[in-house]
């Protein structure tokens, strides 16, 4: 009880700072109020400081009732980009509504041009398709663990699924800046072709890779032949599965094989 105890005043003193910002500012528009002052601004600062209250708040919970890097994991890949995605927001809405800058230019080249708004969009695609990322990644972490994948494969394919899903999210963003998405769809194209003749082995045996983990034709202590070799199923890699034979040596299967 000694230790909750700590860590409770801990909590109470990660969130002493936004309360009283919010008080000190909360006192500001009362005199504003009784001195006839405009207090617009002022006032418009007090939803970011709900923000950091409440994100310190959650995170002060966090940390007293979870394990350390649980809490710490959360706040890496969810609470602090949800913060970042919340301010934006609110920034968004500031900058058109009170302040009316959210047409304003900052870099112009010939016919494209980014403004202030289209860049406070973009970054907030970004921040959402960060959090799906990592919302994508815990669910096929744990459908590969149901399906009880090799330790190196299901690692693979979490992060695959990530990245697909954070390159979706960067291609959003570009559309929403004003890219040409033509263009990229040309520059995509060419890629494909390339990794196409360039890596055509490596990508049939991770697609291998991925319909044995599935399957579950193929798992480890499982006694299998192959090109002449028999032995047991040791590791079903990303690439390659690998046996034991009868005399101890291992021997590398290419996954499409």
């Amino acid at each position: 009880w000694q230790e909750r105890a700590v860590q409770l005043l801990r909590a109470v003193n990660f969130v002493l700072f936004p309360v009283l910002a919010l008080l000190s500012f909360q006192l500001l528009v009362t005199y504003f109020t009784e001195q006839g002052w405009p207090y617009g601004l002022i006032q418009s600062v007090l939803p970011f400081l709900w923000l950091v209250l409440g994100y310190r708040l959650v995170f002060s919970l966090m940390l007293t009732f979870l394990r350390r890097a649980d809490a710490e994991r959360g706040h890496e890949h969810y609470l602090r980009p949800l913060l970042i995605l919340l301010i934006l927001f609110v920034l968004n809405s500031l900058l058109f509504n009170t302040l009316g800058l959210g047409d304003f230019v900052l870099v112009s080249i010939q016919e494209f041009a980014i403004t202030l708004g289209g860049l406070i969009s973009a970054l907030q695609i970004m921040f959402i398709t960060y959090i799906l990322s990592w919302l994508a990644f815990d669910a096929v972490h744990r459908l590969l663990q149901r399906n009880r994948a090799e330790p190196g494969l299901l690692e693979t394919i979490s992060m695959v699924t990530r990245f697909g899903v954070l390159g979706l999210g960067a291609i959003i963003g570009l559309g929403v800046l004003g890219v040409d998405l033509a263009t990229l769809g040309w520059i995509g194209t060419g890629l494909s072709v390339g990794i196409g003749f360039g890596l055509q082995e490596l990508f049939a045996n991770f697609a291998s890779g991925v319909v044995l983990t599935f399957e579950r034709s193929v798992r480890p202590g499982d006694v299998i032949e192959s090109q002449g070799q028999r032995g047991v199923v040791s590791q079903v890699g990303m690439r390659a599965t690998v046996i034991r034979t009868a005399d101890r040596s291992e021997v590398f299967i290419p996954n499409k094989d």
